[in-house]
C-alpha cells in the first residue's frame, strides 16, 4: 500500500483547483489544457467522487506521473496523491465497486498490465503488474467482484481474462470459441457471482449468439446458444438476470452477412430453456423516429412504410447500446441508446513508380449518437408501448452509456446531458413522456459568459443527486482573480 496523506511533502505538484458552492449544490474547476489528457471521473456514491488525470509534461525515466483527488459529496477534497506507472501504457479502462475506484493500464504493444486500486476511504493506493501476451487489445472491463474480467483480443483472437482484485493472480479465462470471426460483445455481472459473457460467433456463414456464466474462473451452468431464424445474424447481446432461474436478453439483428441493422430480438430463458424470441423492426417501434425534425421523420417514415408494404427490409445505420431491463411487475422496461459508427476520409501520400501520389483511405471516426429509446414487453415478449426522446449528439470513440436510468414508483427518470445543461425525461408506466428542458451548470461567478461547453457528461451520484462534468470555455470581465478569459474542466454537483 502507498499512503498518500503527505506526498505534497514531496514536491509533487497539482493542478490549481477552484472551489465554491451556490445554495446545496457546488462546483470545482480546475484550469484545462487541450494538450493535455481529460481528466477520468469516477463517481464513488456517498463515499464522494474521484478525479484521476495524467500530469502533462511531466513523464520521467520511462515512467507517468497521475494525479487524483478523492473529494466528499460536498465537492470538498478528502485526499489528493499521485501515482506512477509505465509510460507505454494508456489508462484504457476504470470502474468503482464497493468502495474500490479500479484503473486499468495497458497497451496493444506491451506485454503488462496494471491495476491500480484505490480505497476512496482513505485515498490509500494499491497497484499490481501482470505479464500477459503482447498484442492484447482491450475492448470491455467489468467488476464481478472479487473480480476484474476483461474482454479483449489478441491478434485479432477474443481472449477474455479473469484477475483477482484480492490475491493479485490473472487466469484465462475458455471460450467456447476461439476464432478471429468471433467477438466478445458484453460482459453482465452476476447479482450474485461471476458474470455472464456473451460472444458472437460465425457458424456456418451465421452469426450466432453464445451466452456462458462464469464465477471464480469456473463455467457455471450450461452454454446458452442462441440461433436466428433463417437468413438472419444476431449482432449483439445484453444479458439481464431476472432471478436465479430466469434470464432476458436483447440484441440486434441483420439480414445474413449485411451490415445494416433490421432491428432487435429480445429473448427469455428459464432453466436453460427458451420461453420466447421475438424480433421487432425499428420501423415497428411507433415512436421510434419521433426525435427527429418534423420533414426529416416524415421522409424516414415515408421511406420504411414503402418497403415494409413491398414486403422488404428497412436497413437502419442505427444500433442499439442497451441497459439493464427493468422489471415492472410481470412485464418489463428496456431503455436503449440509439448511435451509428461515423468514418471520414482522408488523403494520404504514397510513393512508388519514383513519384508521389496521393490515396484515399476511409477512417473509423466514432460512434455518434442521437436519440434514447424506451419500449416496455409484456411477460411473453410482446410490445406494449415505446418512447423516444432526442439526447444531445455525441460523438465518441468507445461505447459506454451516456443516459443514467432511476427506477421511480411511477416510472423511469432517465438524465442525460443537452446544450450545457442536465436534461431529463421522466417515462411513466404507462408510456406517458414528460420532457424538461434541464438544469443549467452554474459557473463559478455570476458575472462569468460561457462561450463554449464541450464534451459535457453526467451520471447519478447518490440520493437524488447527479454529478456532471466536461470543459468549458468562460470569459470574465467583472471579477480580477479571473478576469479575461479561462479554460476549465468543470465537476457540479446538482439536483
Amino acid at each position: 500500500m502507498i499512503n498518500v496523506k503527505n506526498l505534497f511533502l514531496n514536491g509533487l505538484v497539482f493542478f490549481l483547483i477552484i472551489q465554491f458552492s451556490y445554495g446545496q449544490n457546488k462546483r470545482v474547476e480546475i484550469p484545462y489544457d487541450s494538450k493535455a489528457s481529460r481528466p477520468v471521473v469516477i463517481p464513488a456514491d456517498v463515499n464522494g467522487v474521484v478525479l484521476v488525470k495524467e500530469e502533462y509534461g511531466r513523464k520521467k525515466a520511462g515512467r507517468s506521473y497521475y494525479s487524483f483527488q478523492v473529494y466528499d459529496t460536498l465537492l470538498q477534497q478528502k485526499y489528493a496523491g499521485v501515482f506512477d506507472c509505465d509510460s507505454r501504457l494508456n489508462l484504457n479502462g476504470y470502474e468503482y465497486k464497493q468502495g474500490r475506484a479500479i484503473l486499468l493500464f495497458s497497451s496493444d504493444a506491451r506485454e503488462t498490465i496494471t491495476v491500480v486500486q484505490m480505497m476512496v476511504h482513505n485515498g490509500e493506493i494499491e497497484k499490481n503488474d501482470y505479464v500477459f501476451a503482447k498484442g492484447f487489445i482491450l475492448s470491455q472491463l467489468k467488476v464481478a467482484y472479487p473480480d476484474l474480467i476483461l474482454a479483449g483480443k489478441v491478434k485479432k483472437t477474443p481472449t477474455l481474462l479473469k484477475i483477482n482484485l484480492f490475491e493479485a493472480e490473472l487466469e484465462i479465462l475458455p471460450l467456447a470459441f476461439e476464432s478471429k470471426k468471433s467477438q466478445i460483445v458484453n460482459i453482465n455481472p452476476s447479482f450474485e457471482a461471476g458474470a455472464y459473457v456473451s460472444v458472437s460467433m460465425d457458424v456456418n456463414r451465421q452469426d450466432l449468439l453464445l451466452v456462458r456464466k462464469y464465477n471464480e474462473g469456473k463455467i457455471v451452468g450450461d452454454d446458452l446458444k442462441i440461433e436466428p431464424k433463417e437468413g438472419f445474424d444476431l449482432k449483439g447481446g445484453q444479458v439481464t438476470e431476472i432471478n436465479k432461474r430466469e434470464l432476458l436478453i436483447l440484441g440486434s439483428y441483420s439480414k445474413r452477412n449485411n451490415d445494416g441493422i433490421q432491428g432487435f430480438f429480445i429473448t427469455k430463458y428459464f432453466n436453460s430453456e427458451s420461453k420466447f424470441m421475438k424480433y421487432y423492426k425499428f420501423s415497428e417501434l411507433k415512436n421510434f423516429y419521433s426525435f427527429m425534425g418534423r420533414d426529416e421523420r416524415k421522409r424516414a417514415e415515408t421511406k420504411a412504410g414503402k418497403k415494409n408494404s413491398k414486403g422488404k427490409d428497412v436497413r437502419s445505420k442505427y444500433r442499439i447500446l442497451s441497459h439493464d431491463a427493468i422489471e415492472l411487475g410481470e412485464d418489463y422496461l428496456v431503455v436503449g441508446e440509439a448511435y451509428y459508427p461515423v468514418y471520414r476520409t482522408e488523403r494520404v501520400p504514397t510513393y512508388y513508380g519514383g513519384r508521389s501520389h496521393f490515396e484515399t483511405r476511409t477512417i473509423f471516426d466514432g460512434f455518434l449518437y442521437t436519440h434514447g429509446v424506451v419500449a416496455c414487453f409484456d411477460a411473453k415478449g410482446n410490445l406494449k408501448w415505446d418512447q423516444a426522446f432526442k439526447i444531445e449528439e455525441t460523438k465518441i470513440m468507445r461505447l459506454s452509456e451516456r443516459i443514467n436510468v432511476k427506477k421511480l414508483e411511477y416510472g423511469l427518470e432517465l438524465a442525460f446531458t443537452y446544450e450545457g445543461k442536465v436534461s431529463k425525461v421522466i417515462i411513466n408506466n404507462q408510456g406517458g413522456k414528460e420532457e424538461y428542458s434541464g438544469t443549467k451548470v452554474k459557473t463559478t461567478f455570476d458575472t462569468d459568459k460561457v462561450k463554449v461547453t464541450d464534451m459535457g457528461d453526467a451520471e447519478h451520484w447518490y440520493g437524488p443527486y447527479f454529478i456532471t462534468w466536461g470543459n468549458q470555455k468562460i470569459k470574465n470581465k467583472s471579477e480580477e482573480q479571473v478576469k479575461g478569459k479561462r479554460k476549465v474542466f468543470y465537476l457540479n454537483k446538482l439536483i
